[in-house]
């Protein structure tokens, strides 16, 4: 035998749909603004990235590098690989 819905349970069936589709909405915008703040993070740390990267390699190759191999070498350690 097959039960028959009323409106009413079919209202109620909708009204509870309705209530947790607005808790997915709900999330969905908080994990939304959390993504655009990290985002903008990941945009600043590129930049920052981009900006260092450069003067950071000269001063490792050029300058660290030398001294650490030199040092290392006269005390009996390992050289550092250079790249």
């Amino acid at each position: 035998m097959t039960e028959k819905i009323n409106s009413d349970d079919v209202s109620n069936i909708l009204r509870v749909m309705l209530k947790r589709l607005e808790a997915m909405e709900d999330r969905l915008d908080t994990i939304s603004a959390s993504c655009n703040k990290m985002d903008t993070h990941i945009s600043f740390i590129e930049q920052v990235y981009y900006k260092l990267s450069a003067p950071l390699d000269f001063l490792m190759y050029n300058i660290i590098s030398p001294i650490m191999n030199t040092t290392m070498i006269g005390s009996g350690g390992l050289p550092v690989i250079k790249h």
